[in-house]
């Protein structure tokens, strides 16, 4: 007996190890990476021989437990495959893995499971602590000394067999049950989400949220070089994981953090390194603030992943058709002042004292009120626009001379088509625009999430005297007046109606 149940787990873990080759290899198939291919059917063939072999030898107490399938059954599985493989239909080949070849494997797993035998190896936990014991001594003692008194108060953590073999974790709290990784394939979950977040320009990264460590194994597959530094406030995860699976290699690569305070994360936030937020753990985090924070980091990253192409051409187009760069306004606006026009209620209770301000005032708009300042008749010095998909706003006035600032990742239809002065205006944060501004040996700028902002900032590093705005918050060290006439007050600003401020503009005389 002893025997037959360390045959079937070394069964149960080589048929692991060949569902995820198979889910790689239909995934190569399907993208056509011919090379890639070519050396997963390699790897297949000889875990699938060695497995064959093993299955041999535990096959009759399989079928005795459940197994529907016969040893002809998957032959005949196999030479299907193998005659796909031989007239080269690959699009077909890719079928009969995932529909003929992958279930019967999942079933072989299924059938091991109900066994009840002792699935997980006792020497993964220890190989991993002799890792720790060499990188991180006060983690290594903690895990040593773990007892049940370590787990978090009114939660479970349950482990679980996925279908393919690697263990999914839930976590039972607040009487829900959440699950961390894939019951399918926890693996080629985490493949995608590494892909997701890999950048090729970037070398270092920060990953918010162990789990049961499949994604720190990806990203480092990726990128073996790159460092990784692996964060996790819950020790009982950290536990687990280490508990379930092999991760002698990655641990020797990484920086494991229990960082249960959050003082190291806050840390590692002010060095150069990409924020990775593994999301399915933030709702297990205690402290309420920085759980809030990551949910709102995870969304902001969520809608740049969505425009990443958008942004890269927008930039690649705006660079070509922009003719000056914003410094170049430096001795326009320094020592001035400075009205920012955004879309703010005010705008119909003031806006048309613009036309009598001093000519020495200058006046920054945002594209959506451009249009409406135009039909106003009211002087406009410069336009500012930020957005992807705003072309509507400069669209029947493409032919107006006022100064246009774009940002990099604006709509590049607009700097394309209108036929006035056009300013780029690079921004930190975005590692294209950033780059090539420092490659010119001009400066960046910080949009802070809106066009008012970004507004703002051009503002103050081009050195205004003063600036006067509609519903902008933002530091800044000359004296900034929130002419809006309504709505909440801001702390630190003066409040001052616009009409007063342009008289004070005026009694300055010209500078």
């Amino acid at each position: 007996m002893i025997n037959l149940e360390s045959d079937l787990r070394e069964l149960y873990w080589n048929n692991a190890e060949i569902i995820d080759v198979i889910t790689i290899l239909i995934e190569t198939i399907r993208i056509q990476n011919g090379r890639i291919q070519r050396r997963k059917i390699i790897d297949l063939t000889q875990k699938m021989q060695k497995m064959l072999s093993r299955l041999s030898l535990c096959f009759e107490v399989l079928q005795q437990n459940g197994l529907s399938w016969t040893m002809l059954d998957l032959q005949d599985t196999l030479e299907k495959i193998e005659e796909t493989q031989n007239v080269q239909d690959d699009i077909l080949m890719a079928d009969y893995y995932e529909i003929l070849l992958l279930p019967a494997l999942e079933e072989l797993q299924c059938v091991i499971i109900g066994m009840n035998i002792h699935l997980k190896k006792e020497e993964w936990f220890e190989n991993n602590l002799n890792v720790l014991k060499e990188h991180d001594r006060e983690l290594y003692h903690a895990l040593v000394n773990f007892t049940g008194e370590n787990f978090r108060k009114n939660c479970e953590y349950l482990v679980e067999p996925s279908s393919g073999g690697y263990y999914t974790l839930a976590l039972q709290e607040k009487g829900k049950k959440k699950y961390l990784h894939s019951n399918r394939n926890p693996l080629s979950e985490a493949r995608a989400f590494a892909r997701r977040e890999y950048r090729v320009e970037q070398d270092n990264y920060i990953l918010v949220g162990m789990g049961m460590g499949y994604i720190m194994h990806e990203m480092l597959a990726l990128y073996p070089e790159m460092k990784l530094v692996v964060i996790e406030p819950d020790l009982t995860i950290i536990y687990m994981a280490l508990q379930y699976a092999d991760w002698t290699a990655e641990l020797e690569r990484i920086e494991l953090c229990w960082d249960p305070d959050w003082t190291r994360t806050r840390e590692l936030l002010m060095e150069d390194l990409r924020l990775v937020i593994f999301r399915p753990e933030i709702s297990h985090i205690e402290e309420m603030a920085i759980q809030q924070q990551l949910i709102t980091i995870a969304a902001r990253q969520d809608g740049i992943d969505d425009q990443v192409w958008e942004f890269y051409h927008n930039t690649k187009e705006n660079i070509r058709f922009c003719d000056h760069y914003i410094d170049e306004l430096a001795e326009q606006i320094m020592g001035k002042d400075v009205v920012i026009v955004a879309g703010g209620p005010s705008l119909d209770r003031n806006v048309t004292l613009l036309k009598s301000r001093p000519n020495d005032v200058k006046v920054i708009a945002v594209g959506t009120v451009y249009k409406l300042l135009l039909k106003l008749g009211i002087k406009i010095d410069y336009v500012i626009v930020s957005d992807c998909q705003i072309f509507s706003q400069i669209e029947g006035i493409e032919n107006e001379q006022v100064p246009l600032l774009i940002l990099a990742t604006a709509d590049r239809r607009i700097s394309r088509c209108y036929r006035g002065p056009k300013y780029l205006v690079c921004q930190e944060g975005y590692a294209m625009a950033a780059e090539y501004a420092r490659s010119k040996g001009h400066q960046c700028y910080t949009g802070g999430g809106s066009v008012s902002t970004l507004a703002l900032d051009v503002a103050i590093r081009l050195k205004a005297a003063s600036i006067a705005f509609i519903g902008l918050e933002q530091d800044a060290c000359m004296p900034v007046i929130d002419a809006t006439e309504g709505g909440a007050m801001k702390k630190g600003f003066q409040i001052m109606k616009l009409k007063e401020y342009l008289e004070i503009c005026g009694s300055k005389g010209d500078r």
